[in-house]
């Protein structure tokens, strides 16, 4: 099952600021503060914000399947990493040969489709100390575990968008985070140039480095498909991201017992294809780290 990341809580304060032990309340608890978090409270979005933005003459309007490429993806399959029940990657390893067609004609009619299947939207989370007191809920970070079989999926989706943005040069040239051969030495390299250079100048330098705090959790849905739309994608492969997108949920586990199901209507799933999403939504900011929720503005 791979690295065991868990958390142990032997209280928890409710609501009502009243302590309980009591395992089935402490994993509600946490799934009802989790799915708060990621539950969009604002207007609906004005198409129009986006009409500042450039547009792509190049555009992506399906994404493809191969079973060449599904095998050799179930083979890169990493078996350390961990997945939500109860299919895990060394099963799908194992089972290669006898899934590898009918599972190739399952992503080829999700893409034909547009459609992600439903009962793989819901996600599984775990609970982990942060940092601060243990009774608050807000001191646990939630580790989503995705399901093996979205990850086929996913992994060809992500590869056709990266090579849609790189191959048309659609991404800043300041992002260093998620982008190949790229990351935080040369965005350290390009500050501390710019900055020598200007100090040679006798320049002022002013500097501003920002945190989002839960950048994952907090990226609009409505936004994230707007600027995709700019950025060439269009037709059946759009409407595959939004129904990707939407109808999600979240499950908290916690020693043996688990949530109820509770909706999400913002945010991206950390280790899912969507990382690429999000630093696409800071790009313009400034420089971009490894990390999408840290930038540094000079």
């Amino acid at each position: 099952m791979g690295r065991r990341r868990y958390t142990t809580i032997p209280v928890l304060n409710n609501n009502n600021n009243v302590i309980v032990t009591a395992t089935q309340e402490k994993v509600e608890i946490l799934n009802e503060f989790f799915a708060e978090v990621c539950t969009w409270h604002g207007p609906t979005v004005d198409p129009k914000i986006a009409d500042s933005l450039s547009s792509s003459s190049a555009f992506l309007h399906e994404f493809k399947v191969e079973l060449p490429g599904v095998e050799k993806l179930l083979r890169r399959l990493d078996l350390s990493h961990t997945c939500a029940p109860s299919i895990t990657n060394r099963m799908l390893k194992n089972m290669i040969p006898s899934i590898v067609q009918p599972l190739t004609k399952l992503v080829y009619e999700s893409f034909q489709t547009s459609t992600f299947p439903l009962r793989r939207k819901n996600g599984i989370v775990n609970p982990l100390y942060k940092n601060g007191d243990k009774l608050e809920r807000s001191n646990y970070r939630p580790i989503t575990l995705l399901q093996a079989f979205s990850k086929v999926p996913e992994r060809l989706v992500h590869k056709q968008l990266y090579t849609h943005f790189i191959k048309n040069k659609l991404l800043s040239v300041s992002q260093s985070g998620f982008a190949a051969k790229d990351g935080p030495i040369n965005l350290l390299l390009e500050v501390v140039h710019k900055n020598n250079s200007d100090i040679k100048k006798d320049k002022f330098i002013r500097a501003a480095s920002l945190d989002f705090q839960k950048a994952f959790d907090n990226v609009n849905h409505e936004c994230l498909i707007l600027k995709l739309y700019k950025k060439g994608i269009r037709g059946k492969a759009l409407k595959w991201i939004e129904d990707y997108l939407a109808n999600r949920s979240i499950q908290t586990v916690l020693d043996g017992h688990i949530s109820r199901k509770r909706p999400v209507t913002k945010g991206v799933l950390q280790g899912s294809v969507l990382l690429l999403f999000l630093v696409i939504g800071f790009e313009q900011l400034g420089y971009l780290n490894l990390k999408t929720d840290d930038i540094w503005c000079t």
